[in-house]
Parts: structure tokens; C-alpha cells; sequence
């Protein structure tokens, strides 16, 4: 007997804050940072960007990409103002994660590779923002360009198997913590009155592994250019969500299903995050 199967997939790609807007001459937007993806795409004028220390000036059909964490500032400097399309994603899956953040260029003019491709499904993008509500298709069509763009940015990096890593140690390590972050993570949601928050905590972690706490964190950094902790808050963002979404928990239950020992902090880092409160999100 012969079996062909497909593989197991669970990867998930969030999507939000994408917008199209409208900026005078002068605008500008401090250092910050996002614990996810964004790609902007100018649609006219001129942006100069500041990411990660390096400046650009981005013209009209050109494109910033900017990775979780970096640092970075944006300022309209044409006279005549300028339009920008900016979408915001996020990966669960660290292999794609650190594939995109290793190889995807910052800076992508119209001679860069896949440039066309990237910029034809902006635009599709660009075309969905003008509608005022979504039917689940539409939602579904959204969603299939996304996993397009994804697609599309990764033909910047070698393939998986030829992908260089610099220190496979680091990596193998790398992903021990991150698959450890996630069983505990999930140990503890499926029973959470059976465990003690601290599961989740990156001192657990390090013990499990027989490291230390900062030497955990460093590799982990290193290898996907986040620290443990937010990559545990992620997973905590994603599942708040779909524990909001169920009227009978309170916000201070949902907080503690996700391991946090008080609303207040749930409720900080979950605006962070979504620029939401989890009551505005409820709602």
C-alpha cells in the first residue's frame, strides 16, 4: 500500500493597520518599533525613512520593508505632500520569520527583484481599502493576498535548504527555546488551573535546557532578532483574541488564561500590540 500525504500546516499570518493615507510636507513620525512586520508602499511624493540607522528616500511606487524590532522614523520631505499605502502582518512561524529578516532588502525600488509582483498585489491591497465593510470573502481574498505577498518576499531569500546560517548551533538552540515557549505555553492554556504562570517564564525555560537566563535570551535574539518574551507575548496576543471573542470570560479571566497574574498588565500589553484596549477589541 502507498500513502502520499500532505504536510501538517499551522502557520497563521495576522494582518492589520493596513491603510492608505495622506501627508503635508513636514509630516513626520518618531522612533518606534513594532513587534511585527510593515511594508509601505509610496504611491506619490517622497518619504524619508530611518530604519535601523540607515537612510532612504522613497519615491512613488517604491517600497520600505521593515522586520519585527527594528528601529525606525519616517517624514514626508516633498512640498506637494505624498500618499503611502502601509500594511502590517505577522508570521507564526519563526523559520519564515527569520528567512524574511535575514535576506528581504529594506529598500525596494522598481529594478529590485519581484518588484512588479510585490507592487501589482499593493495595489490589490490598495483597491480593498476603499471598501466600508467586508463580506467573509472578501476577508478571504484579503487573506489570500497576503499569503501571495508573503510568497512573493521570500523569493528574496535562498532556498530553505541552502539558507546560510552563520551559527547552526545558535539555531538549533534557537529553536529548542522557541518550541519549549510554545509546549508550555499551550500546556498551560489547555490546563490553566492545574500550573503556576511561571511555566511560561524564560527562567523555566533556561532550566529546562540547563542555560542561563540571559544566555537563553541572547541566542534567542540573535537568531530571530526578537527576545523570548515577546515571542511569548505573541502567542499570548493571538490567543487573547479568540478568548475575547467569547462574551462569558471576563477580562481578568482572559488574562489569566494566558498566563498574566493581573488584568492591568494584560490590558497594556495587549494595546501595545493592537493599538486596542481587549475591551475596545471586544466591542
Amino acid at each position: 500500500m502507498t500513502i502520499n500525504r500532505l504536510p501538517r500546516i499551522t502557520n497563521t499570518i495576522l494582518i492589520f493597520g493596513a491603510r492608505k493615507t495622506t501627508f503635508d510636507f513636514g509630516w513626520s513620525i518618531p522612533d518606534e518599533s513594532h513587534t511585527a512586520f510593515e511594508l509601505l508602499f509610496v504611491l506619490d511624493g517622497c518619504q524619508e525613512s530611518t530604519v535601523d540607522g540607515k537612510k532612504y528616500f522613497v519615491h512613488a511606487n517604491e517600497l520600505i520593508f521593515i522586520p519585527p524590532s527594528y528601529r525606525h522614523s519616517n517624514r514626508c520631505v516633498s512640498k506637494e505632500g505624498m500618499t503611502v499605502f502601509v500594511i502590517h502582518f505577522d508570521i507564526n512561524d519563526l523559520n519564515l520569520q527569520q528567512r524574511l529578516i535575514q535576506h528581504v532588502p529594506t529598500f525596494i525600488d522598481a529594478h529590485a527583484n519581484q518588484h512588479g509582483a510585490i507592487s501589482a498585489i499593493m495595489q490589490e491591497f490598495l483597491a480593498y481599502s476603499q471598501f466600508e465593510t467586508f463580506s467573509t470573502e472578501d476577508k478571504l481574498s484579503i487573506e489570500i493576498l497576503l499569503f501571495q505577498l508573503v510568497q512573493k518576499l521570500l523569493t528574496f531569500t535562498p532556498p530553505e535548504d541552502d539558507t546560510v546560517i552563520q551559527d547552526k548551533t545558535a539555531l538549533v538552540l534557537a529553536k529548542k527555546i522557541a518550541d519549549l515557549i510554545e509546549a508550555n505555553f499551550t500546556q498551560y492554556t489547555l490546563n490553566p488551573f492545574e500550573f503556576e504562570p511561571n511555566i511560561l517564564s524564560i527562567k523555566m525555560i533556561a532550566q529546562q535546557l540547563n542555560i542561563s537566563n540571559s544566555y537563553a535570551t541572547n541566542v534567542f535574539k540573535k537568531v530571530y532578532d526578537k527576545t523570548p518574551s515577546q515571542f511569548l507575548n505573541e502567542l499570548r496576543f493571538n490567543h487573547s483574541k479568540y478568548l475575547l471573542r467569547q462574551p462569558d470570560l471576563t477580562i481578568q479571566h482572559v488574562a489569566y488564561l494566558v498566563g498574566y497574574e493581573n488584568a492591568t498588565h494584560f490590558s497594556r500589553q495587549f494595546k501595545k500590540m493592537s493599538g486596542l484596549t481587549p475591551k475596545e477589541y471586544r466591542r
